[in-house]
């Protein structure tokens, strides 16, 4: 296969959703030719993900498509919800569906390309009479419902079974269809599923697991970060915030009081889970905030940026 046809297609499953929008900025950057995201309904399959809001807003954050994969039942009510919302490619499962034909029609009437996705277990003969509604086929290498399991090696032999239905159609005058694989693909193992016949290879934990070694796009500043810290005249220091004047960031979390301070000049921080060793910081920018009645509740209420 030329590498130049092989398109990934991150999972946002994966992904921190406390920065989605970066996330999918980040992925866009790195050359992902789709943002993959998986929709399920805890009936059809046993988890409950997420919904047409959540593409609606990572919508305005990426030019390339957002690939929508239903594993949900019933399917049609939510096709022009996702299509509304931004959707570029919608796939569902054809067990989930009481009318295939039609549920593919439908997504291709809200300007979408349509695609059947297929379980370990599901076999290709629906496709029989369906090659000219679709414009993806998916296979499943797990058992949907949950990320990071382990590629099922059976699924290569569907995966040549598929390609050669797909080169038939073709050469018989079809529209070009993509083949996409979706579970446990590793960097270990892309190649032999790419010889197999897939085009499009769905990864999360693959992508938003992996480590950084430059630190990534998670890191707005080089190591060691320059700290905001925040200080009041009950001696409280606050880290881990994001300067709204210079837009430095600190890769740590909190000194100081339990309830962390709130100035209107900082961002709050996305987690507190850990704490500076010292209360010694590299400071772009400080605040300083007037008296405050306990130290453990300080006064923010007219806190003001003093930029050095």
């Amino acid at each position: 296969m030329n590498p130049s046809s092989i398109r990934i297609a991150p999972s946002i499953l994966s992904a921190d959703f406390s920065r989605l929008g970066d996330e999918v900025r980040a992925i866009e950057a790195a050359g992902a030719a789709l943002v993959h995201f998986d929709v399920m309904d805890n009936h059809y399959v046993p988890n409950l993900t997420i919904g047409p809001l959540v593409c609606e807003a990572i919508r305005p954050h990426v030019t390339i498509p957002i690939d929508v994969h239903l594993m949900v039942e019933p399917v049609d009510a939510l096709v022009p919800l996702f299509a509304k919302a931004g959707a570029s490619i919608i796939t569902f499962h054809p067990e989930a569906s009481r009318h295939i034909d039609r549920t593919l029609s439908m997504i291709r009437e809200h300007g979408c390309r349509a695609g059947l996705v297929f379980n370990p277990g599901t076999p290709l003969h629906y496709l029989d009479y369906l090659m000219d509604k679709v414009d993806m086929i998916l296979l499943m290498s797990v058992n949907p419902g949950f990320g990071g399991q382990k590629f099922i090696p059976s699924t290569l032999d569907k995966l040549r079974a598929a390609r050669g239905r797909i080169d038939r159609h073709v050469a018989e005058g079809g529209q070009p269809i993509w083949l996409e694989i979706d579970g446990g693909v590793k960097t270990d193992n892309i190649a032999e599923i790419a010889a197999a016949g897939a085009d499009t290879f769905v990864a999360g934990s693959a992508v938003f697991g992996a480590p950084d070694p430059d630190g990534g796009y998670k890191y707005w500043a080089p190591a060691p970060a320059p700290l905001i810290s925040a200080s009041c005249a009950s001696g409280t220091w606050l880290v881990g915030a994001v300067c709204r004047s210079c837009s430095t960031a600190s890769t740590t979390f909190r000194l100081g009081p339990l309830q962390p301070i709130w100035p209107n000049d900082i961002r709050p921080p996305s987690v507190f889970t850990a704490s500076w060793p010292s209360p010694t910081p590299m400071p772009c920018c400080s605040i300083r905030c007037p008296p405050s009645p306990s130290p453990h509740s300080p006064n923010t209420s007219s806190c003001r940026m003093i930029s050095k």
